[in-house]
């Protein structure tokens, strides 16, 4: 199963000291990258980035299942200040079969 995995960093209010700042990317930001690098290797992901400038990205996560796909996010170090959104893909292969099916319904109504 593919899944559009889509992070926006969830603001945490006032303005954090940098040594505080310096501790998240030490702790939290870097290792989360590290991991995704990891999962590009094992063909988990399968491609995606961060947006240039800005605290957001989006990756394609190849998985057997919604647990797994879960699993992987929650093992994110940034997991907790992280704001995710998780869409199931459909393959274009079968999405095109399915409206092939649907076109010879309709065509059968006329």
């Amino acid at each position: 199963m593919r899944y559009l995995a889509i992070a926006e960093y969830t603001e945490p209010g006032p303005l954090l000291p940098p040594q505080q700042v310096a501790q998240l990317v030490e702790q939290l930001v870097i290792p989360s990258f590290e991991a995704l690098a990891k999962l590009e290797d094992q063909k988990k992901v399968l491609g995606g980035g961060v947006n240039v400038g800005g605290r957001a990205g989006a990756f394609i996560l190849d998985v057997a299942s919604d647990d797994e796909a879960n699993r992987i996010l929650q093992s994110l170090p940034f997991w907790g200040v992280v704001k995710w959104t998780l869409t199931p893909l459909q393959g274009f292969r079968q999405r095109a079969a399915d409206e092939r099916t649907m076109l010879q319904q309709l065509k059968a109504m006329l």
